[in-house]
């Protein structure tokens, strides 16, 4: 009898262990499955991020080669049709056009064609806002857009500074196209650049030149004597200098290249910034001023800028919204220039 209880003693105690072994089994496995998740929702937050990354890097891209596409082809006879603004604030984006030959091709009918014309396009790139639903409301987000007008110079007038007064084309005594790159809509509708949205993402865009003796410069030297429409009046355009000999520069500088500068922030990001305060240009734009000191290139004075902006206090001057900072994107090409 005793004998049974003894080994009755030790099935209860063995039974026992088996259930101590299952809990501390069933808590290892609760821990590995939980460390896996977290390991599991990192990497996808990583993959996102990166993703993220990429398509902003790709999107700045296609947009550079785009650019690339349009300023290859840029006439630049006499130096005279490229217009270069800037706004005048130092939280202000760059806007530039000029004149490019284009690909169309006169009728078949024609034969042959366009012997008596010249086809071309007036092309232009800016910052403009444009009305976004976002949240229940409907704000007007800065944004690039690419602006193009096509038109026809008759050969006849070529020795008549059809070049010089190109301007005219659009409007005799009109500055329309200036217009076109300085002021806000609905104020510069002027129905000659026909802007459309090529990136949502980008907000800010900024140009440095490149001058011939090497310098780096935010406001290019300007073409002397500019006389095209009355000149540029009060519109703040610039007429580029490309050349020694139509530079107004006492030292007769003048434009080699150009720099491109993106500020590219993906959309998801963009949208949760206007949900916080409703204000995208108050929350981003306006913390990232553009350079104006000669030797300075947008990526370089935004990526310094940035490291400043490391407050998570809106009260505070250096504050940035945190996802904000963790996903703008710099980007930035030269473009040299071949008379």
């Amino acid at each position: 009898m005793r004998e049974t209880w003894r080994i009755n003693a030790k099935r209860i105690s063995l039974a026992s262990f088996t259930v101590v072994e299952l809990l501390i089994s069933m808590t290892i496995l609760v821990l590995l499955l939980t460390l896996v998740t977290r390991i599991v929702s990192g990497t996808a937050s990583i993959i996102k991020a990166s993703n993220a990354q990429i398509d902003t890097a790709s999107l700045a891209r296609i947009v550079l080669d785009r650019f690339d596409n349009d300023f290859s082809s840029v006439l630049l006879s006499n130096g005279t049709t490229v217009l270069y603004y800037s706004d005048t604030t130092v939280y202000g984006n760059s806007a530039i056009a000029f004149v490019t030959g284009s690909r169309a091709r006169g009728p078949t009918t024609s034969f042959p064609p366009w012997t008596t014309d010249t086809r071309g396009a007036f092309v232009g790139y800016r910052i403009r806002p444009v009305a976004q639903y976002i949240g229940g409301s409907s704000p007007s987000i800065p944004c690039l857009n690419r602006g193009d007008a096509r038109f026809t110079l008759s050969t006849s007038d070529i020795g008549n500074n059809a070049t010089q007064n190109l301007w005219d084309t659009f409007g005799t005594t009109n500055p329309r196209l200036p217009n076109d790159l300085t002021l806000i809509p609905p104020a510069n509708d002027q129905r000659v650049l026909n802007w459309q949205v090529i990136a949502n993402a980008i907000f800010r865009m900024h140009i440095s030149f490149v001058l011939n003796d090497g310098r780096i410069v935010q406001a290019p030297p300007t073409y002397r004597n500019f006389y095209s429409n009355g000149g540029m009046g009060a519109s703040a355009c610039v007429p580029v200098a490309f050349s020694r000999q139509t530079s107004s520069d006492l030292n007769q500088a003048y434009v080699k290249g150009i720099i491109v500068g993106l500020a590219v922030l993906d959309e998801k990001t963009r949208n949760l910034a206007y949900i916080v305060d409703n204000n995208f240009w108050t929350t981003v734009g306006t913390k990232l001023s553009r350079p104006t000191l000669d030797g300075e290139t947008p990526v370089q004075f935004w990526s310094t800028k940035l490291q400043t902006l490391t407050s998570n206090d809106p009260a505070d001057p250096n504050y940035l919204f945190p996802p904000v900072r963790q996903n703008i994107r710099f980007y930035q090409r030269f473009y040299n220039v071949n008379l």
